[in-house]
């Protein structure tokens, strides 16, 4: 009896270990030098990540094509393109407005409408958070190092340099400084309270902003005669309410895509939860790479700004945003069908109104075509003598 009992503590024991060491390094990633090339069956490398991936693992490029990781052998992850993504079903038409067409349809049928529904906004439409769970982070080339002591790393520059542009455009920005320090396979563990307090604020967006570490062509960008930095938005697969993350960062690359394409690199979706469980609008920006500069990186993410106050559902007097009140092409479609059901079923109700007040189909087609004929042609101004029906003017004439 003890002996099972000692077997079934050190079973759990194992288990415990085996489950903790999953969840401490689901975000680990490969030591500086070392990243993973993502290779079509062309031998095309589509992108490179120090982001540690796995078979299953997924990445979205600049050209909305959907890949799929098979295989991993040396660094060398094998991909298959497995679909495409469709950036319009996540766009805001601020041109469809409230009194078009629908609406007045929508009014007509239901009085007791005012409005057609539009995305629900919370209190805190304005807020944005944004941390950095590696602060050492830095840009060899403009800061001397690829990581810098605690709390001083480039990318915190890089992080206030966002926050300031977001803070020109009208929103309200919390950038907690907080450090994490040291940059190994716990610090999502000890960003994990800075996240948590920023999400007890209730914000619309919260971004930890990173860099990442490949060569330097991986994110280089020139636009306008400017060094740029690409950016790209990683996704924890581990986390259960992934969907909600993706969908989101779906959003953001859609409108960015729009304002400034080839900004936004593409969409990673690696091992880990990167905090992401804690709140559907938390992302992770990987600004550019350890090998370009930082002040290529900081013009990125302020031309990125550009583009949050439409993410996030608000007009401010600044942007050049607000999709605030706007209607998604997801949402014109679920309206298009709602329409359809209503035409469909005003003619079904309307058709069998007629068959049981007029008793049989050759009256019913009688109805119609006297109604084509009279009243729809009067309606559309068409009162010509050979509109009157036969019978009326036999009718007349008698009189």
């Amino acid at each position: 009896m003890i002996r099972k009992k000692i077997s079934y503590s050190f079973l759990l024991v194992i288990i415990f270990l085996f489950v903790s060491a999953n969840i401490v390094f689901a975000e680990n990633e490969l030591e500086e030098g070392l990243y993973y090339q993502l290779i079509d069956p062309a031998g095309t490398i589509v992108h490179q990540t120090a982001h540690e991936l796995e078979p299953g693992d997924q990445f979205i490029n600049e050209d909305n094509a959907i890949y799929e990781v098979k295989r991993i052998e040396n660094n060398i992850a094998y991909i298959e393109k497995i679909g495409d993504f469709d950036p319009s079903e996540f766009l805001t038409d601020n041109e469809f407005p409230q009194t078009n067409w629908y609406k007045k349809f929508f009014t007509f049928i239901f009085p007791s409408s005012a409005t057609v529904p539009v995305e629900k906004k919370d209190g805190n439409n304005s807020l944005v958070g944004v941390y950095h769970t590696h602060d050492d982070e830095s840009y060899k080339p403009t800061d001397g190092l690829a990581s810098a002591p605690k709390g001083s790393g480039g990318i915190v520059k890089v992080g206030s340099r966002f926050a300031q542009e977001m803070e020109k455009k009208g929103l309200n920005v919390i950038h907690d400084k907080t450090s994490h320090y040291p940059h190994d396979a716990t610090a999502y563990e000890r960003s994990r309270r800075t996240a948590a307090q920023l999400v007890k604020q209730g914000p619309a967006a919260i971004f930890d902003v990173h860099r990442d570490a490949v060569p330097a062509n991986v994110y280089a960008l020139q636009k306008d005669g400017e060094n740029l930095t690409k950016i790209t938005i990683v996704l924890g697969r581990q986390n259960p309410n992934m969907k909600a993350n993706e969908s989101f960062a779906k959003k953001l690359k859609a409108i960015v895509d729009k304002k400034n394409p080839g900004l936004i690199k593409g969409i990673l979706y690696a091992k880990g939860k990167y905090n992401q469980d804690l709140y559907p609008n938390l992302l992770l920006l990987e600004v550019g790479a350890h090998t370009n500069s930082r002040n290529a990186a900081e013009k990125s993410v302020s031309i990125l700004s550009d583009s949050i106050p439409q993410l996030i559902g608000t007009t401010t007097g600044g942007g050049t945003g607000g999709g605030g009140g706007g209607t998604t092409t997801a949402e014109r479609r679920g309206i298009g069908k709602a329409l359809g059901w209503i035409i469909g079923l005003s003619v079904l109700g309307g058709g069998a109104f007629l068959l049981l007040n007029s008793g049989s189909f050759s009256e019913v087609t009688s109805r119609i075509k006297r109604f084509r004929s009279t009243e729809l042609a009067s309606f559309l101004g068409k009162n010509s003598k050979n509109s009157t029906p036969k019978n009326e003017e036999n009718n007349d004439s008698k009189e």
